[in-house]
């Protein structure tokens, strides 16, 4: 059981009481939080209607500095009715700058996931700084007219990016923002500060993706603070920056998956190989076309290289990769319009109602992102003008002071932590958990098989996942207890059966020519 901390004990005779007001003045950011009462709220959830602790804490800007003003961090907490509870789980959303709150409004396996843990421990999300559901928003609009008839080049859409986001943070800096809060450090503080104000001695933590990064923070400031841990999409503190040659390596396990589908392999070939064609052939010649409602639309090599290595291409999900797959069909056949629609639909978004991008995102990744990774650009198909090219050409405009590294370091503690790692991640490719787990004596690593960045599927996948997960953080067993592997089902991919009709005659007719000028060959070499 975990026990609620106390505050410092009264006075001794002969000790005045400014000196204990001075003695607290010298521990700052050490102190324990004062207790704020969160208010009782019934709120609509995918599981239907919960009862919930919520409220705002008071957090300082710069928790080494408290008395440099503070801002409400909204919380929200719901309570076990467990008689003798596991210490409560933090659940640590992705970004920087998303939530968990849309995931408790919207998905019932979320809700699922909420339902079990609660068996055994509160659980408590708390909103990122920064973020658009906290009490500091850093919301920023791209918009910019972009030139329907050519093509996209990477000069105009890193600068375009980068141009919005400088302007972006003069705009709160004009303001009296302190932009300088918004790092880790201080959001792994926010984690330790809110601990505390909820009376918690000790925490468990599960995340993914940049919430794995801010835990592995947390374990490493806060080392006392941390009971065990679960990580999903993993990503260590000093892997922000991807480089081009782990995104080569997943691109090559997309490749053998979209293999796994037979009309994809039957009309693509090689999915790598269609990719380095189509890309080739776009370089020497855009398509150029006519779309009602936009007039003319060219459509180019950057361009497709952006539509597909994005949250809804081949970067992390499997349903993306379907996508990304489908697409790559449709201009093996000859339908060309539906990627001039989607250019065109793209554009005129960014001309009319602009792109929403979060300003504290870009802070605490430059923060973080260490030496940039050297580029690469012949040897990749993605190289680094297109991965993570709008935030190096951001965090080079922006120029925020990159951490030390010894606060991007890897803990070295010994807390029991389970990670996972799915091998059609692109966000955070399998390498990231094993460089993690190698520096993590206690953890354990279950690699998923075709899985993609959506954690809590990934733990469900595991037999008995969900159970097993509750118990390994309540304390009850080991991660070793987890398989090392597990293979999701292949990646099918199923065409229209107008694209197939046109596919199947595209590729006979390239069958029979292909034929006939062998043979044609063959008969007069005779």
């Amino acid at each position: 059981m975990f026990r609620q901390k106390t505050l410092l004990p009264a006075a001794r005779s002969g000790l005045s009481g400014t000196l204990v007001l001075l003695l607290l003045a010298l521990l700052g950011a050490h102190r324990p939080a004062t207790a704020i009462p969160l208010s009782k709220h019934a709120i609509t959830t995918a599981a239907g209607e919960r009862h919930v602790d919520r409220g705002t804490i008071a957090v300082p800007w710069f928790h080494e500095r408290p008395g440099n003003g503070t801002f409400e961090l909204p919380i929200l907490r719901l309570r076990t009715a467990a008689a003798e509870p596991s210490p409560p789980v933090f659940l640590l959303a992705g970004g920087p700058g998303n939530t968990y709150l849309d995931d408790l409004t919207n998905e019932a396996s979320f809700n699922s996931w909420l339902d079990a843990m609660l068996e055994q421990s509160d659980v408590v999300l708390v909103e990122q700084r920064g973020s658009d559901t906290s009490g500091t928003p850093l919301t920023c609009t791209v918009q910019a007219q972009l030139a329907l008839s050519e093509p996209l080049h990477e000069e105009r859409y890193t600068a375009l990016i980068a141009d919005s986001i400088v302007e972006c943070q003069e705009r709160f800096a004009a303001k009296d923002v302190p932009l300088a809060a918004f790092d880790i450090l201080q959001m792994d503080a926010d984690i330790d500060h809110v601990a505390d104000a909820l009376g918690y001695e000790t925490i468990n933590l599960m995340g993914g993706s940049f919430g794995s990064q801010l835990g592995l923070t947390v374990m490493r400031e806060h080392p006392e603070r941390v009971h065990r841990a679960v990580f999903y999409g993993v990503e260590g503190p000093n892997h922000t920056l991807d480089d081009p040659a782990l995104i080569a390596g997943h691109l090559q396990r997309v490749a053998d998956a979209v293999a796994s589908s037979w009309q994809m392999r039957l009309l693509l070939g090689d999915f790598k190989q269609a990719l380095e064609t189509r890309l080739a052939q776009l370089n020497r010649e855009p398509i150029r076309s006519d779309v009602d409602g936009f007039g003319a639309v060219a459509f180019g090599a950057y361009d497709l290289k952006v539509m597909l290595w994005s949250s809804d291409g081949l970067k992390g999900y499997r349903d993306g990769i379907r996508t990304a797959a489908r697409l790559m069909a449709a201009l093996k056949i000859g339908r060309h319009s539906e990627v001039l629609t989607a250019r065109a639909q793209l554009v005129d978004r960014v001309r009319t109602g602009g792109l929403s991008l979060n300003l504290m995102s870009f802070l605490v990744d430059c923060g973080s992102a260490g030496t940039d990774v050297p580029a690469n650009d012949e040897a990749f198909i993605f190289g680094s003008e297109i991965v993570d090219a709008d935030l190096r050409a951001t965090c080079a405009a922006l120029n925020v002071p990159t951490l030390p590294p010894r606060k991007r370091a890897i803990p070295q503690g010994k807390h029991p932590v389970l990670l996972l790692a799915s091998t059609l991640d692109g966000f955070t490719p399998p390498t990231y958990a094993r460089d993690v787990a190698a520096d993590l004596p206690q953890s354990h690593l279950v690699e998923v098989v075709r899985g993609d960045h959506d954690g809590w599927q990934a733990l469900a996948s595991v037999p008995s996942g969900r159970e097993k997960t509750i118990r390994f953080l309540a304390g009850d067993i080991e991660a070793h207890i987890f398989p090392k592997r597990v293979v999701w089902p292949q990646l099918n991919i199923e065409l229209l059966p107008s694209e197939w009709l046109v596919g199947g005659l595209t590729v006979a007719i390239v069958g029979l020519a292909g034929a006939f000028l062998y043979l044609r060959r063959t008969y007069r070499s005779r």
